[in-house]
């Protein structure tokens, strides 16, 4: 049995983006807080300065100050503003698990520390009732914002992890960060603590397309965090960006694909934005660029990260040789996983379960038994497995497929596949059918052929 992923949940964000539809709980109003404009992430506010919370502009209003909890603000004495951004960050997250999941309020007497250490011991606690002792080669922290977690409770998780599971000695585990929630201490505490790869998500080097985006960081920030992350001991580190962005250009994107290239990274993940029903964006649409603008930025992306000495090894996933995401492999190649934290799901021997998608119901007392449960058929099983596999440049290697179902994809799925390698979007290469160059362009309408066999 090959080992399987672990993935955790942490539904924990400062601030909800206007394009997300995740299983997140912000914590505060965006109109009580924009952002934590920290000038560089390495001195003390300049003598006379506050640092300015409500729209991130170089210098503070009048009279601001930072208001941590009772408006009284300054910093301490000796205070660095790395040390402020931590001590921010603590009562922020007192005040995340405070509110989070709507009817997840503390209970008599409980303070929002006390509660964000019953859902840490809650994790902690389904990793050991729901494990058998298995085999694992990945942890992946996602969300949500991991980085919201401190490097002690990050340590306590992946104790828990490897109390409950046999996770192998050279184990990947991927922690995703938002750029303004870490600091040079918490950065070196996540790798200390067993975290050996970070993935940013920074979605643009440029600050007006990060306003569009409702994202708290500016593009300084992001630039500095991958610094910090490598003076930390970080050589595995990812960065997440994405085209198609109300008022983006080509050259804006293929800008922002050089600059991150050229941050010191071994992984880029380049997304498309697609408006979800129910957020802020997908509700009120603004206008985005046309389809030639988008296939020009699928094909400026790729031109870049070749000269960069990446390889594409999935639709919309780039990395340097041998940094490839292993947790995420598992997933395309449709293999085993487990998925621990509230709105998490797990696939087990072609079973899948989901948990309770809100804090409240998970931290329930049978908050562990699977909310949902989905076993699909052995035809649509198939299908899926297809999909997945089609979605990395490796493909769906044949040999593997029939071993799998005793069935060859070509001839269980000829009706979708056919037309497809007729066309040149995919191709039979040393046993494996996969996307061609054309088909990566159009891998939603192939991939949705083969799910309606």
């Amino acid at each position: 049995m090959k080992p399987l992923g672990i993935y955790l949940h942490i539904p924990f964000c400062r601030r909800k983006c206007a394009y997300c539809d995740f299983l997140s709980e912000a914590s505060v109003s965006p109109k009580v807080i924009e952002t934590l404009n920290i000038r560089d992430g390495s001195a003390s506010p300049r003598a006379g300065e506050t640092l300015n919370i409500r729209d991130g502009s170089a210098s503070p209003r009048a009279g601001e100050t930072l208001n941590i909890r009772d408006g009284s603000a300054s910093p301490r004495a000796g205070e660095t503003s790395g040390d402020l951004q931590s001590r921010y960050v603590e009562a922020l997250g007192e005040e995340i698990f405070a509110r989070a999941g709507g009817s997840a309020s503390p209970r008599a007497g409980e303070t929002g520390a006390d509660l964000r250490s019953r859902y840490i011991e809650a994790l902690c606690e389904e990793v050991d009732v729901r494990s058998g002792g298995e085999q694992a080669d990945t942890v992946f922290f996602g969300g949500g914002t991991p980085s919201m977690l401190s490097p002690r409770e990050i340590s306590r998780i992946i104790a828990a992890i490897r109390g409950a599971f046999k996770l192998s000695s050279g184990a990947e585990i991927t922690m995703e960060a938002n750029p303004d929630t870490v600091t040079p201490e918490s950065l070196s505490g996540y790798r200390e603590a067993g975290v050996n790869r970070i993935s940013f998500g920074v979605q643009s080097l440029q600050d007006h397309l990060l306003a569009e985006l409702g994202r708290i960081h500016s593009a300084d920030r992001a630039r500095l965090a991958v610094r910090q992350a490598r003076d930390a001991g970080f050589d595995n580190i990812g960065v997440d960006l994405m085209f198609g962005l109300p008022g983006q250009t080509v050259a804006d994107w293929r800008g922002d694909v050089r600059e991150a290239l050229s941050l010191g990274i071994s992984h880029l993940s380049a997304y498309e934005l697609t408006l979800e029903k129910g957020t802020p964006m997908g509700d009120n649409p603004p206008p985005l660029p046309d389809e030639d603008e988008v296939v020009a930025m699928w094909e400026a992306v790729a031109v870049e990260t070749a000269r960069a000495g990446f390889a594409r090894y999935e639709v919309s996933n780039y990395a340097r040789p041998g940094r490839e995401c292993r947790h995420n492999l598992k997933y395309w190649r449709d293999e085993d996983f487990f998925g621990f934290g509230a709105g998490a799901w797990s696939s087990l021997g072609g079973i899948r379960t989901g948990n309770a998608r809100t804090i409240a119901g998970y931290l329930a007392e049978d908050g562990f038994r699977p909310a949902e449960t989905d076993q699909p058929d052995a035809r649509k099983k198939m299908a899926e497995t297809l999909m997945l596999n089609l979605r990395t440049t490796e493909g769906c290697l044949e040999s593997g497929f029939l071993a799998r179902y005793g069935e060859h994809a070509l001839e269980g799925f000829s009706g979708a596949v056919a037309p497809h390698l007729a066309e040149g979007r995919l191709e039979r290469v040393a046993g494996s059918l996969r996307l061609t160059s054309k088909g990566f362009m159009l891998a939603n309408e192939i991939w949705a052929d083969i799910l309606a066999i």
